[in-house]
């Protein structure tokens, strides 16, 4: 099993599952790169959890498959950080409106 760094956040839920669940898995590498976790896994060298959007042209081209997630529910948190007394360029200042909007959408 591939997983990204200790800490991220899916990793950490994910793992909190198969504890609760009493499942302890084999050899597991951990690699700070997502790319590198898809390589592995494009090469039928073993098997990883990763956002649905991490991997989206690799499932449309065939490269990936996605085998469905059966366990319970999970949701992960997401963080956008930026220096408050740094001037932001209107492409950043748009990124960020359309982050709260979105947001906003899926909390409402």
């Amino acid at each position: 099993m591939y997983v990204c760094e200790e800490g991220c956040g899916y990793r950490v839920v994910f793992e909190k599952i198969l504890r609760e669940a009493g499942v302890r898995p084999g050899p597991v590498l951990e690699f700070s790169s997502i790319e590198a976790i898809k390589k592995c896994v494009i090469q039928q060298l073993g098997i990883t959890l990763l956002p649905r959007m991490a991997v989206e042209s690799e499932l449309s081209r065939g490269e990936l498959t996605d085998l469905q997630w059966q366990g319970p529910d999970f949701d992960t948190n997401t963080q956008v950080v930026y220096h408050k007394d740094k001037w932001i360029s209107s492409a950043l200042s748009a990124f960020l409106k359309l982050t709260r909007e979105m947001l906003a959408e899926r909390a409402g």
